[in-house]
């Protein structure tokens, strides 16, 4: 499996300079409130830096040069304090080329398939469902 994971490593395409505008968000958090409590921003914060740009938040897309996984897009999300600590895995399947409902009733399906890795593991497949 260790070497499995190298290969998919060195296959990763690296992200031209055109594609940090087009192909990455960065960020750092600010003051605001969490579970209805005020919360200093990163430069508030005890012992950092004030003049600090260092990001809290990064997300990406990232895309694999192999056959198996050609023209599959990767998105990658991590930050410090986001609404949730959870770390998951959600694939996001392609929409149906031939719908069996009529245009007027159809739904914005995003049918997913959440692998759940911390803090409660599990699987779950969503199907036919509105997105939030």
């Amino acid at each position: 499996i260790r070497d499995e994971k190298v290969k998919v490593l060195k296959a990763l395409a690296p992200i031209s300079p055109d594609g940090l505008t087009t192909q990455v968000v960065r960020g750092q958090y600010i003051a605001g409130y969490s579970a209805g409590k005020p919360v200093p921003g990163y430069l508030e914060e005890e012992n950092s830096n004030t003049q600090s740009d260092t990001e809290t938040f990064v997300a990406l897309r990232a895309d694999i040069r192999n056959w198996r996984w050609a023209g599959v897009p990767f998105y990658l999300r991590t930050g410090k304090r986001m609404p949730q600590k959870l770390s998951q895995i959600v694939i996001h399947f392609k929409e149906p080329s031939h719908y069996i409902f009529a245009p007027e009733q159809r739904l914005q399906i995003s049918n997913k398939l959440i692998i759940r890795l911390q803090p409660d593991e599990g699987i779950s497949l969503r199907v036919m469902t509105k997105e939030q």
